[in-house]
């Protein structure tokens, strides 16, 4: 919250004010709302007040003791949630559920995980490295990106990583997803547009990715490194979205008295057979508003 609100905001005012996603308000006004309700919300989640001790780390090493449980439960939510996926896949008409449904298969691979099961490394493959062949082939790396550092901090609560380590292995994922920046567009341009050429023509999707951060990285002139960064810095900033709703509203639009925010907390609740107006995944309309 601090980078995607704070820092990079800030980055983006002082250095990159004339790239993608500008700042649409000046950073007295942004900054005038936004380092209060930041602040309020880092106090109120750090408060001492009736907080209860609780270990994640040690609560999640139990998980040994109950071994046979939890791995027999972990291969039966990777089945159900394998076959949803793949479902989800070829057969799209099931919809947003089959979708959701596939995401059972990560909790039964950190059942295992966490309980060291013989089938942890096997399964791992199964459904990581399918997962992250499909990502590519999309050319939409945000969740590969998230599944990444979801992976590092799992990692971490169950191997204790000395400060170096840990640096290393951040600082090598910032430059992964730094050179992945700088080749999206290219990467798209290739695969979405059936751009190949004779240099691409005969090679995967993971091929071509992999040719063009490595092209990248040996070729990183100032030019190419402040693009890469802008852009980079500009996937981080979520800013910008609200400076475009404090510009627009009262001034474009009215206020709404939380329309959105009540549609979506009703869109969790209710099934769409009780809901017929639920808003769908992806839905643009709250961004258009502003």
């Amino acid at each position: 919250l601090v980078i995607q609100c704070l820092l990079s905001p800030a980055i983006c005012y002082r250095y990159y004010g004339t790239y993608w996603f500008r700042m649409m308000i000046s950073a007295d006004i942004y900054y005038a709302y936004v380092l209060p309700a930041v602040l309020a919300l880092l106090i109120g989640l750090n408060a001492p007040f009736f907080r209860v001790k609780y270990n994640m780390r040690d609560e999640l090493l139990k998980l040994k003791d109950h071994k046979k449980t939890l791995e027999r439960q972990g291969i039966i939510l990777i089945i159900v949630g394998y076959v949803a996926y793949l479902l989800s896949i070829f057969v799209p008409q099931v919809g947003f559920v089959a979708v959701a449904l596939g995401l059972v298969r990560f909790v039964g691979f950190f059942y295992l995980w966490f309980t060291e099961s013989k089938f942890t490394k096997i399964l791992f493959v199964v459904i990581f490295i399918p997962y992250f062949i499909y990502i590519i082939g999309g050319g939409v790396f945000i969740d590969m990106i998230v599944t990444f550092f979801f992976l590092l901090t799992l990692f971490m609560m169950k191997k204790k990583l000395s400060k170096p380590v840990l640096v290393s292995a951040m600082l090598f994922l910032s430059f992964f997803v730094f050179l992945l920046q700088a080749v999206k567009k290219d990467y798209r341009v290739i695969t979405w547009k059936d751009n190949m050429g004779e240099q691409y023509q005969d090679k995967s999707s993971v091929s071509i990715l992999t040719d063009l951060m490595i092209e990248r990285a040996s070729n990183l002139d100032a030019k190419t490194m402040e693009v890469a960064f802008a852009t980079f810095n500009q996937r981080l900033n979520q800013g910008f979205i609200l400076a475009s709703e404090l510009k627009a509203l009262p001034n474009r639009r009215p206020f709404v008295d939380g329309e959105f925010f009540f549609r979506e907390c009703l869109g969790i609740l209710l099934p769409r057979i009780f809901y017929p107006d639920k808003p769908e995944v992806g839905d643009h309309d709250k961004f258009n508003y502003c």
